[in-house]
């Protein structure tokens, strides 16, 4: 007899973006959530590795971060991004969300986490002036 094949998907970022003003944006789905100061960036916006190490934990090493499933969640999410309008790319970013809390598994309850995240962004380096 021959060996039984076996498939397992494992998705991480299924979501729509809907941007009314190019400062809005409504995300739908399961989606990076907004907690903590890079938990939602790619790789190249976050601090340092242990940053990473700390957040999402090391799953070969046995360790389990503050995101030990992954930093997504599923809800729906209204991010305010005064970046999107400014020169300097400077600016607050507020996100508000109700999210079911249980990372990419599915909802077991009726509870939802209710969730209001503030970033200031700024120049970290100064810019010298002509």
């Amino acid at each position: 007899m021959g060996r039984r094949l076996t498939s397992e998907t494992d998705w991480a970022n299924i979501f729509v973006d809907y941007r009314p003003a190019p400062e809005w944006t409504i995300r739908m789905g399961q989606a990076p959530n907004y907690f903590g100061i890079d938990g939602s960036e790619g790789s190249s916006g976050r601090l340092t590795p242990e940053r990473f190490a700390a957040s999402e934990g090391l799953p070969a090493l046995g360790l389990k971060g503050l995101y030990f499933a992954g930093p997504w969640d599923r809800g729906v999410w209204i991010v305010n991004d005064q970046r999107a309008v400014t020169e300097d790319k400077t600016g607050l970013r507020t996100a508000f969300s109700v999210h079911n809390g249980n990372f990419r598994n599915q909802d077991d309850d009726n509870h939802k986490n209710i969730s209001l995240d503030l970033e200031y962004f700024t120049q970290w380096i100064a810019t010298p002036s002509a």
